[in-house]
């Protein structure tokens, strides 16, 4: 998960990590995976992001909700040409 290793201690160094989600931390989260993603750093494995985190001591909920985005992300991603991601649906699905 090299390059994510970096990014998600970005995450935690800036973000509340107790929910409820900032709406200004969720546009720093998509804007970093977006990034790279379309630099072409994909993770092994998406479960990857969540044990991370948790394993930084984050709650199972935000973890996971962060992964949820980074899934979701990709998903668009692959079927696109370019990126785009709905903020309502993404902020839906983790409401």
């Amino acid at each position: 998960m090299h390059p994510y290793d970096k990014a998600l201690d970005k995450i935690w160094e800036r973000i509340n990590v107790t929910p409820p989600m900032h709406s200004e931390d969720f546009a720093a989260i998509v804007d970093l995976f977006d990034r790279l993603l379309r630099a072409g750093k994909h993770v092994n494995s998406v479960d990857d992001i969540g044990n991370y985190l948790m394993g930084k001591g984050m709650g199972r909920d935000m973890a996971r909700n962060i992964q949820t985005i980074y899934e979701f992300l990709e998903i668009v991603q692959g079927t696109s040409q370019h990126p785009y991601w709905n903020d309502a649906l993404i902020k839906e699905l983790l409401a």
